[in-house]
């Protein structure tokens, strides 16, 4: 099941500019293509949508809490667990 469309704006100089990406709920990815060729995100567990923090962060919604991740390292950095109101330490 594919859902939450992502426009990476031209003039935004975000690196991957005039770029599309979706989310591959079941398949548990964040997939674009870039110059005709896909690309795709891995997660753990279920992602459904995200914003643009930065030209390269985006702020991730999974079915356990929201993170950001960065396109270019792939690196996640923080997160924020849902249900509580808490927060939790960067991740590791």
């Amino acid at each position: 099941m594919s859902a939450s469309a992502l426009w990476a704006k031209a003039l935004s100089g975000i690196p991957n500019a005039g770029s599309f990406f979706w989310f591959d709920i079941l398949g548990k990815q964040l997939l674009t293509r870039e110059n005709g060729t896909p690309r795709s995100w891995q997660f753990d567990e279920y992602v459904s949508a995200a914003g643009w923090v930065s030209k390269t962060e985006l702020l991730i919604a999974s079915s356990s809490k929201l993170f950001l991740f960065n396109l270019e390292t792939e690196a996640s950095k923080k997160t924020l667990r849902s249900g509580g109101g808490q927060t939790a330490e960067p991740l590791q």
